[in-house]
């Protein structure tokens, strides 16, 4: 009997959500994903049952060890705060499946560019070349989901 998938819904932009949703994304259990970022005691799935609801924050080493095993950019899982500019675009991303019609129009700016306008009108234009290349059916939905959560 063939097994059937489904895409995983992702509920929130909180950094549990994005967990979860690369997690289910990436067809790794809960218990598995405990085992494979060495929670290996019996409460190693609550644990991650905790961060995905986002009840607790896994400290800087262990979301390495959780991008490590889910083969992202820790980028994409860890908390924004804003403070990098960088943050928007990756909660861009993010928006685009948690809100399947959201859309943004980069609108040229006259003069000269500081580097933060700079960093996300280059990133926005990358991002706009790859969902071009998806939504004609250049990539494939796994292409371009692999492209957005590697992307630096």
């Amino acid at each position: 009997m063939p097994t059937v998938y489904s895409k995983p819904m992702l509920t929130s932009l909180k950094q549990g959500a994005r967990i979860a949703f690369i997690r289910k994304l990436r067809h790794i259990s809960q218990p598995e994903f405990a085992r494979l970022t060495g929670n290996m005691t019996s409460t190693g799935r609550n644990l991650i049952c905790r961060y995905e609801r986002t009840n607790r924050t896994p400290k800087p080493f262990k979301l390495k060890r959780f991008a490590e095993v889910l083969d992202v950019n820790i980028r994409m899982i860890e908390k924004y705060d804003f403070s990098n500019p960088a943050d928007l675009f990756y909660v861009m991303l993010w928006m685009e499946e948690l809100c399947p019609n959201f859309t943004i129009e980069r609108h040229r700016l006259e003069g000269t560019m500081n580097e933060s306008q700079r960093v996300l009108s280059e990133k926005y234009l990358e991002w706009q070349t790859m969902k071009k290349k998806y939504d004609t059916g250049k990539i494939s939905f796994d292409e371009y989901w692999n492209w957005k959560l590697k992307k630096d």
